[in-house]
């Protein structure tokens, strides 16, 4: 949903159904992780930000929460940080694991729709994650 081009909003459920194969003898189908994803976003009027936040809710497990922002006045280049509850979760007494849960990256816009993206997510004890995305048009 798009409200007077600030605000969006939207709402899925995941994973409907049931396995649809099964390896070796065992021809029991396990449920699919169904999960109930609702999220918000918009753009704070006179600031260069988009702010986010989702919830998602599994079936079979606890809710998790993820909260973002992105600075775009330096476009073509976008920063970006993020939160959510599920990494946060990774956290252990060790002082190094202090921003498990956290995010933080950037973007570059090109020509003709093109995007390349890169984020970096310190993970204590399960090691740091390094994304890189190029997204693109036809």
């Amino acid at each position: 949903t798009n409200y007077r081009g600030r605000l969006r909003a939207g709402i899925a459920l995941q994973n409907l159904g049931v396995q649809l194969s099964t390896l070796g003898t065992n021809s029991d189908k396990d449920g699919l992780p169904t999960m109930l994803r609702a999220g918000v976003g918009g753009r704070p009027r006179g600031l260069p930000l988009v702010l986010s936040g989702d919830v998602l809710v599994p079936f079979d497990n606890d809710v998790d929460v993820a909260l973002g922002a992105e600075y775009y006045e330096l476009k073509p280049i976008y920063l970006r940080m993020g939160w959510n509850s599920f990494g946060s979760n990774f956290r252990a007494s060790d002082s190094q694991d202090s921003f498990a849960g956290f995010s933080f990256g950037f973007g570059i816009d090109f020509k003709r729709g093109w995007q390349f993206s890169y984020a970096f997510s310190p993970g204590a004890d399960l090691g740091d994650s390094h994304r890189v995305t190029l997204t693109g048009g036809l």
